[in-house]
């Protein structure tokens, strides 16, 4: 019976190892839980508390570093920002470039961003006061529209 005692014993141990390694497994994903909880507190502790506090000497005064580079990120994001929203222009001027429309003195077809008809000459000052245009953004409506098609616009009452 020595065999089968120490084979159980081997076996009871496995068991007891395999137990371990599984409950410190959930102990530490608990933990891991945690802690990515409390860096996201930390996150907005820090972020309340820079508001509180950037304008207060007293509090700069030892973190000053910090604060700057704060400052100069938040500096060279408004850079950003505005890039983008020009970007975002330039594709609007783009996209109204594209719009054709119809001369209503001669039938030429022509963009939204030219200057005047090139069949007759009409100037586009006189063509979009007699088409039915989007105010938002100049695309051409038809006479039953809802909504504008380049921008969403709501029309009408």
């Amino acid at each position: 019976m020595g065999f089968l005692d120490n084979v159980q014993d081997g076996l009871s141990r496995g068991v007891a190892s395999t137990g371990r390694a599984t409950k410190s497994l959930q102990l530490k994903g608990q933990i891991n839980a945690l802690d990515k909880k409390r860096e996201a507190l930390m996150g907005q502790l820090g972020a309340s508390l820079y508001q509180e506090t950037r304008s207060e000497p007293h509090f700069r005064s030892t973190r000053e570093a910090l604060y700057l580079e704060v400052e100069d990120i938040d500096s060279r994001k408004e850079v950003l920002h505005q890039e983008l929203e020009e970007l975002e222009r330039e594709g609007q001027m783009s996209l109204q470039g594209k719009q054709t429309l119809v001369c209503p003195s001669c039938g030429k077809g022509l963009a939204a961003t030219d200057a005047f008809c090139t069949g007759c000459g009409t100037s586009m000052v006189d063509i979009r006061k007699t088409l039915n245009l989007c105010a938002a953004c100049g695309t051409p409506l038809t006479p039953d529209s809802k909504f504008c098609m380049g921008c969403g616009a709501a029309l009408g009452a």
